[in-house]
């Protein structure tokens, strides 16, 4: 079998050696791929570790594949859902900082850790509040160290 090339994924690039089985439905042929959700993971591996930038097909698939909406990235990289969009149709230049962010994102998922994304929540939330805040330190054996705050 020659490869397929795989669409439903959003990229025209992808083609598929084995793992795919042509068959008939009452509607017509079909075609069944095992483990979409394994290959669609495989898809986000390579691209997190590619070494030329993102197109903007491949930005937006890989905020797709986090299910994040392009308001929901929009908040986390500190930017509007309207530049998400702009980026993903090609209309301007993906900032290299959110691409950058994007995947890290990605690379935290597929290892099952959510320390990234609370990170760069809590930093967000964060500068929603007041901008200067009273910082104490203490010093102790020869070091200083943050003091919390008292409850």
């Amino acid at each position: 079998m020659k490869p397929y090339q795989y669409l439903g994924c959003g990229l025209p690039n992808v083609y598929l050696t084995n793992g795919v089985k042509e068959t008939r439905t009452p509607y017509g042929p079909a075609v069944v791929i095992n483990d979409v959700e394994g290959l669609h993971g495989a898809i986000a591996d390579q691209l997190v570790v590619k070494a030329s930038a993102l197109t903007p097909v491949e930005f937006r698939y890989l905020r797709s594949y986090l299910e994040l909406s392009q308001k929901k990235l929009g908040e986390l990289v500190g930017t509007s859902d309207q530049s998400i969009a702009n980026w993903e149709k090609g209309n301007t230049t993906i900032v290299k900082s959110a691409e950058t962010l994007l995947r890290m994102l990605v690379r935290e998922h597929r290892g099952g850790n959510v320390d990234v994304r609370q990170f760069v929540e809590r930093v967000n939330e964060d500068d929603r509040q007041e901008r200067l805040q009273s910082l104490t330190f203490k010093q102790s054996k020869k070091t200083w160290r943050f003091k919390a705050a008292a409850a």
